[in-house]
């Protein structure tokens, strides 16, 4: 799985970087295949995405209808078979609300971001619930804990 980086806005986060991000998603990647997902799509390369709170307001009205800033949208490749799975497009500034609201690190809060996008782009969907048992949010979470809690353990 290759990943493109594009950056739209100025973001003061070394995290972002992509030398930082791309361990994760080369774990994220085998967690996946270790856990027989996606049913549906092939793993291939994706871009991630990093806009502002207005930017990513934009897309959610225009895209969903929903007239709020969120922090993930996935947008699925219309190329079919052509090896690009899709955009994730992740907002930093809403990830860290986020990320303080639920008392969590910054870093792990954008690592699930980023699983979520992922899963989308590969077929998952949670019915429109944010119920954390669904089984897309369990194998989320649980990808999660591996992911983060291995790399940094090496760290």
């Amino acid at each position: 799985m290759r990943v493109g980086y594009i950056y739209r806005d100025n973001f003061n986060c070394d995290f972002l970087k992509k030398e930082k991000l791309n361990p994760y998603i080369l774990s994220i990647s085998k967690e996946l295949r270790k856990n027989k997902f996606p049913p549906y799509r092939k793993l291939s390369d994706i871009s991630m995405v990093f806009v502002s709170v207005k930017e990513i307001r934009s897309l959610n009205r225009k895209f969903r209808n929903i007239d709020k800033a969120t922090d993930v949208l996935s947008f699925e490749s219309d190329e079919d078979g052509a090896g690009y799975l899709g955009d994730i497009v992740l907002c930093p500034e809403v990830i860290q609300k986020y990320a303080r609201k639920f008392s969590e690190e910054f870093e792990r809060e954008l690592i699930r971001d980023i699983i979520h996008g992922i899963m989308h782009l590969l077929g998952a969907d949670h019915k429109h619930s944010l119920n954390m048992v669904e089984p897309m949010f369990v194998l989320q979470e649980k990808i999660l804990d591996k992911v983060y809690d291995n790399i940094n353990r090496i760290r």
